[in-house]
């Protein structure tokens, strides 16, 4: 065993929350990530990633999304039972040590407001964190206002987060940087100019805003939402934002395999002449500690944290593309499509278009967040396959596929709500040349698909 794999091995073993999750999954049956959080009753999915994440290369997932542990994972539960009491408390009191020496400093830095009912925040009040030299996170809040009096540059720099949020009221000039820090937040209202305190009225009004918003979602206007929605959690957003360049590097030639985490800030694509990435920060949010590159034979693996990076591709088909999103905005678009795409989102917003794509099969995991497919298909043979879980988010998935394709659509809504548009042609022809299929489990959130047939 490689030291690391024994690094890994202590990094899973060193918490409470990833022991459990070993036995559970040595133990028990393969478990999709909405069981794995109610067998360990976590009610907050950024504590669930996290987690998971650092089970990297102790778990995986098989053919139907649920995780399962590989060798060194299996390893990992041998270990874990032959460990005497004494020494797992030891592995973990050396390792929470490290913990919070790792993030005594950025607590120190932080101030958290949560737990309110409601909370107004102004020009005044950002200044006093900027003059104390700390940034600010909201979590847990019912009514969040926001001042129309604030810079989006003291935004920007001061307000690190933003989640868990029922409702927010803000500026129309802070619009796309409240849509990049968001995450879990359920209806947000902009206006040009905002009142200190919201009227009796307003806050009454909550629930009908809540129970209008879902109503206009479940009705055929369903596309009007996902489009106001991704217009401003898109590209638009990167214009507010005074970026200074970080690193800059070519993308070697022979990667077809691309995996991406993001945990706040943004990826975009973007049209260059050679293959290259551009990180930059946003204020003082992206260091050389917020993301990282690496490179294994023809795979890139990016990560990043509050960062803004854009990726120029090659104009080829790639074998695989992996995405992991957990907070922030995910742009990318594809001139000629991937044969494999992973995409699991847990919080912020994700568009992936592609044209030109061939056989391929397609795996989304959304458990929150926004999800925006645009996915055009030449002719290919046999069968191409969506698999959609889908326990939480919205999710817009928009297909055009060629002439004499079979359509087959399976699975079922055990919660949330799904509509789902078939193109007449499609459903008319006689003679097929190949199939698509999409699969659905819904568990909760919304999903609106439109197959329709490509025009030649």
């Amino acid at each position: 065993m490689s030291q690391e794999d024994v690094n890994k091995i202590f990094t899973a073993l060193s918490h409470e929350i990833r022991r459990e999750i070993i036995r559970i999954l040595a133990e028990e049956s393969p478990k999709t990530f909405s069981e794995l959080m109610n067998e360990l009753d976590i009610r907050d999915t950024g504590t669930m990633v996290f987690h998971l994440r650092k089970l990297e290369g102790l778990i995986t997932k098989n053919e139907r999304g649920e995780y399962i542990l590989t060798d060194l994972g299996r390893r990992a539960y041998q270990i874990m039972n032959q460990i005497k009491t004494e020494r797992k408390e030891e592995v973990k009191d050396v390792s929470e040590k490290i913990i919070e020496k790792r993030e005594a400093k950025t607590i120190s830095k932080t101030m958290i407001i949560s737990d309110r009912l409601n909370l107004y925040i102004d020009k005044e009040f950002l200044e006093n964190i900027r003059s104390s030299g700390r940034k600010l996170i909201l979590r847990d809040i019912v009514n969040l206002t926001i001042s129309d009096d604030i810079d989006p540059n003291l935004f920007n720099e001061i307000v690190e987060e933003i989640s868990d949020v029922i409702s927010i009221r803000a500026p129309k000039k802070l619009r796309p940087l409240i849509e990049l820090k968001s995450r879990d937040v359920l209806t947000i209202k902009y206006s040009d100019k905002i009142r200190e305190r919201p009227s009796f009225l307003e806050i009454g009004s909550l629930i009908g805003d809540i129970t209008d918003m879902v109503s206009t979602v479940v009705t055929t206007t369903l596309s009007n939402v996902f489009k106001s929605f991704s217009k401003w959690a898109g590209r638009g957003a990167e214009r507010f934002l005074e970026k200074k360049l970080v690193y800059s590097g070519d993308i070697p030639d022979n990667i077809s395999k691309i995996k991406i985490e993001i945990d706040g800030g943004a990826v975009y694509t973007i049209e260059s002449d050679k293959p290259q990435i551009m990180i930059y920060s946003t204020g003082t949010e992206c260091d050389e500690d917020d993301y990282n590159i690496d490179y294994k034979d023809d795979k890139m693996i990016l990560s990043i944290e509050g960062c803004v990076v854009n990726l120029s591709l090659s104009k080829k088909e790639y074998e695989s593309l992996d995405v992991d999103v957990a907070g922030g905005i995910l742009d990318l678009r594809f001139e000629k499509g991937f044969k494999d795409l992973m995409i699991n989102i847990d919080g912020g917003t994700a568009k992936i278009s592609a044209s030109e794509i061939s056989r391929s099969h397609v795996y989304t995991e959304v458990n929150g967040g926004l999800l925006t497919l645009k996915l055009d298909y030449k002719s290919y043979e046999r069968e191409s396959e969506i698999d959609l879980e889908i326990n939480g988010g919205l999710v817009e998935i928009d297909i055009r596929l060629p002439q004499e394709t079979k359509v087959i659509i399976e699975g079922k809504d055990f919660g949330g709500y799904s509509d789902i548009n078939i193109d007449k042609r499609l459903l008319e022809q006689k003679t097929f040349s190949r199939t698509f299929i999409l699969k659905r489990f819904l568990r909760g959130g919304l999903l609106k698909t439109d197959i329709n047939m490509l025009e030649l």
